[in-house]
This record gives C-alpha cells, sequence and structure tokens, in this order.
C-alpha cells in the first residue's frame, strides 16, 4: 500500500518504510510541541523511554535554539570569541 500511495504522489519509494513514517510522524508532532504522553500513547509504546527516544535535537534545532537564548539575553549572551 505504501509503495502504491508513493508512486500516486510521485515520490521516490527507494528507502521509505512504514516505520521511517512512524518516526517522522512522532519527531515532528514532539517538535511542534505535542505532549509526550499522548505521542507515546499514539504509537503504542508500553514504556516512555522508548518515546523519549524521539526527542533527540538535530544540529539546526540546537543552533536555534541558542540563537533564541542569544537574542534573550542580549550583550551577556555574547561571547567576545563567539561568533553566530
Amino acid at each position: 500500500m505504501l509503495v502504491r500511495v508513493l508512486k500516486e504522489a510521485g515520490l521516490d519509494k527507494e528507502g521509505m518504510t512504514p516505520h521511517k513514517l512512524r518516526h517522522t510522524s512522532a519527531t515532528h508532532s514532539l517538535r511542534a510541541r505535542s505532549n509526550l504522553r499522548a505521542v507515546q500513547e499514539l504509537l503504542g509504546h508500553a514504556d516512555i523511554q522508548t518515546t523519549a527516544r524521539y526527542l533527540y535535537s538535530d544540529t539546526r534545532t540546537k543552533q536555534a535554539a541558542v540563537a533564541k537564548l542569544r537574542k534573550l539575553l542580549g550583550p551577556l549572551g555574547q561571547d567576545a570569541n563567539d561568533e553566530v
């Protein structure tokens, strides 16, 4: 079914799996500030630690967070030897 849907959408099916779609959906939900417990229930995980694996942050997310903090802190958030 997944292959058919991807083909109809004109998307490359190479490397796409139901698990990757599930993982992507959970990751985006958590990045959109969904409740971890709600995502756990949707995924059917018995242990919250299994769901917590989806909380990892990529480099861009971390950089964006640091930039927001620096903006919030103003001059206090800037190190003389550090550029954003």
